[in-house]
């Protein structure tokens, strides 16, 4: 006779049962890989009785597809395969089965995520290569986000009970104004879910510690809402538009479509001044080619553990890995690097025109601070941790390290060219 216990039916049975009865084909917690090195989860819906590759719908959210949405999940994949489709279903980065931390909703990491699944379902042996989204109120939202990135298998989207412009039409946001029933409800309720675990079976042994490091990571998405309004534009640019004609589009935009006027004027502002100190400067130079020709300054990375680097043409300037480290700069794209790491502009007052190249071991947790600057000084979102982390935070924290290398920040006040908004719409006049 057969063990007892192992003649009993469990829940993998029965769901796998309820797979069949309605006609799926189904294959959970399938790993996603993101450009960023985290892995997303998703589940596969497949018509059972598919002979060839078909068609794939897909649905990203932060609703948990593990256990919240799983019956939900079904009705709609049992519908969508009788029709000849299969259906995927992703927990958004930080949620559910997905790695990550969810730093606020619809954040461009969770856009490219889904502009990499749909290209990576499109990729799949039982997969034509044709790639719907849709989804309802959040899935909404990132069905149109994820179709302005113009993935190249992505052929339709049916957002529901979703807008493109969030400033004027979202829940959150109606006319630009925070709408303040929601303070209480969907606000409230997300962080709970947002801070749940995933199933035990994805995440193993470790179960209770990731649960752990979620909890802690996950942020109070409102705390951001009530921080700042963005208004986002997305534009294309016409065929043979150059780099250095984006600045002048996009100031022709903003007084077109904002009715955006302004004026400039000059200010004083509190700054650091980049200067050689009194013991004189440690490291040397070589001296810069009057005939070289000047490149255009090109940004890449991130706030990952690859951290940032600045590619200025003939040098670079880059921060990861505890390191700041200065590859052929002159102290003018010096100073102007350290601007995007520090609470303050940052000017050459050194009086040096040769290239130099140093590297700096910075402390972890200065690393830190570093970086959540940039995030801030570069638009990027930083949770409330993050925020209530660099409050705490010294002054000048890069200061000390250059020291070593005989240059000091010093802190001065003088004016600065600055732009003056006089007036602008709040709502964009259309197209």
């Amino acid at each position: 006779m057969p063990d007892q216990a192992s003649a009993q039916p469990t829940s993998a049975d029965a769901l796998a049962d309820l797979d069949a009865r309605l006609g799926l084909a189904v294959s959970r917690d399938v790993r996603v890989p993101t450009r960023d090195g985290l892995t997303l989860s998703v589940n596969l819906f497949r018509p059972a009785v598919a002979t060839a590759p078909v068609p794939a719908i897909l649905n990203t959210d932060p609703y948990r597809k593990d256990d919240w949405s799983a019956a939900w999940d079904l009705t709609i994949a049992s519908y969508l395969a009788a029709r000849g489709y299969a259906y995927c279903r992703l927990d958004v980065r930080g949620t559910g089965s997905s790695d990550g931390v969810p730093l606020d909703e619809y954040t461009e990491a969770e856009t490219l995520d889904g502009h990499d699944t749909v290209e990576w379902l499109a990729a799949q042996p039982w997969c034509t290569g044709a790639i719907g989204m849709w989804g309802l109120s959040y899935g909404g939202f990132t069905s149109i986000q994820v179709a302005a990135t113009r993935p190249p298998h992505l052929r339709a989207i049916v957002p529901v009970q979703a807008t493109d412009d969030r400033y004027t039409d979202d829940v959150h946001y109606v006319g630009g104004a925070m709408t303040v029933s929601e303070l209480a409800q969907y606000a409230v309720s997300q962080v709970a879910m947002n801070a749940l675990p995933a199933l035990p079976a994805a995440w193993g042994d470790a179960w209770l510690e990731r649960w752990r490091e979620r909890l802690e990571a996950t942020p109070v998405w409102l705390f951001e809402w009530a921080r700042q309004q963005r208004y986002e534009i997305a534009a294309n640019l016409p065929s043979g538009a150059t780099r250095e004609q984006v600045p002048q589009m996009l100031q022709a935009l903003l007084a077109e479509r904002f009715q955006l006027k302004v004026h400039r004027e000059s200010r004083e502002f509190p700054v650091y001044a980049l200067t050689v100190g009194k013991g004189g400067l440690k490291i040397k130079g070589t001296p810069v080619d009057p005939n070289a020709v000047p490149k255009a300054t090109e940004l890449t990375g991130g706030g990952t553990n690859a951290g940032v680097v600045i590619n200025l043409g003939a040098g670079t300037f880059s921060v990861a890995d505890d390191k700041l480290v200065v590859t052929q700069l002159t102290m003018a794209e010096v100073a102007g690097a350290l601007t995007r790491f520090s609470e303050r502009k940052t000017i050459d007052a050194t009086g040096l025109t040769d290239r130099f190249d140093f590297t700096l071991d910075l402390s972890h947790q200065d690393y830190q601070f570093v970086m959540m600057r940039a995030a801030i000084n570069n638009g990027y979102p930083v949770s409330s941790q993050g925020l209530t982390m660099l409050d705490g935070a010294p002054a000048n924290v890069l200061g000390q390290y250059l020291s070593r290398t005989g240059l000091e920040l010093q802190e001065r006040r003088m004016p600065l060219d600055v732009i003056v908004v006089d007036s602008s719409l709040k709502v964009p006049t259309d197209n």
